[in-house]
């Protein structure tokens, strides 16, 4: 917006306001009309300049956001094994072939040996993305009654 300013020392001035706010004071008779209106089109061509880089940084943000996010949720899938009832050596391995890493979550006394997988998630047969955890507990064998009893 280009309005008349306040007579001062220099003459009469123009004051030349962008849309962000910059504003710029001229010397009419000091510059020159032709000059007045080169250093506008200067401020408008800089504004408009700064307003297409603004514009540029947000679509180059928002492509790579969705890059991100697209390659997130195409990741391979690979179906879980069944690792129940297995050892835990045995198991790690199915679950490497699998694609997945075994994660131990917990142990608990069972009637089954040490180191046998007692339960799993996800669920044997699901589908799952390659790389994630198969969480599993793991047995630690049956409670020692006669260590119990002589406790008390």
């Amino acid at each position: 917006m280009v309005r008349p300013g306040r007579r001062g020392r220099r003459g009469r001035q123009i004051t030349v306001e962008t849309r962000f706010e910059e504003v710029v004071d001229f010397g009419v008779e000091k510059l020159g009309m032709k000059r007045v209106r080169a250093r506008i089109l200067e401020v408008a061509i800089g504004a408009v300049r700064d307003a297409l880089v603004l514009i540029l940084l947000g679509f180059v943000f928002v492509t790579s956001a969705a890059v991100a996010l697209y390659l997130a949720m195409h990741q391979p899938t690979v179906t879980v094994p069944n690792v129940v009832g297995q050892k835990l050596g045995p198991a790690q391995q199915r679950a490497r072939q699998a694609g997945l890493h075994l994660e131990v979550k917990s142990t608990i006394h069972t009637t089954q040996p040490a180191n046998t997988i007692v339960k799993q998630w996800p669920p044997a047969g699901m589908t799952a993305k390659r790389g994630q955890p198969l969480r599993v507990q793991v047995s630690i064998g049956p409670r020692d009654l006669g260590q119990l009893r002589s406790a008390r």
